[in-house]
């Protein structure tokens, strides 16, 4: 069965390392091969991009990483996990829901200049809607 790309709000100074994260209704009715292909824990990868005049373009050891993920993978009673990671800290957020997950990943792709902790983004997701 195909399925749609779950839109996202990338802005220019975002890299997208992966991404098979689809819209999946009903996680229930999947075939045994789409839950295999895509209720694993490497859906998708972002990371926030820094010029380095030698080097070029690269990912931002210091700046924002995005990673989502389905826990338990392949288990049809699991959840998607968002992973937000800045340094050493990291903030997640967990719902079975892809439209829920999709506003977080805006929020985090929107804000994420202006947030600068991760604390700070666990008070924005905390403020969306399931």
């Amino acid at each position: 069965m195909a399925f749609d790309l779950v839109p996202l709000r990338l802005r220019s100074n975002w890299a997208m390392m992966f991404n098979i994260f689809v819209r999946i209704d009903d996680v229930a009715a999947l075939s045994d091969k789409d839950a295999e292909s895509y209720l694993n824990q490497d859906i998708l990868s972002i990371g926030e991009l820094i010029y380095e005049p030698d080097a070029g373009w690269m990912v931002d050891r210091e700046g924002w990483y995005l990673d989502v993920g389905w826990h338990d993978e392949g288990d049809r009673d699991g959840h998607y996990r968002l992973t937000a990671a800045l340094g050493d800290a990291e903030a997640t957020l967990e719902s079975r829901s892809w439209a829920t997950i999709q506003q977080a990943l805006d929020t985090a792709l929107t804000e994420a200049k202006k947030i600068r902790g991760v604390e700070h983004l666990m008070e924005a997701w905390a403020a969306l809607k399931p």
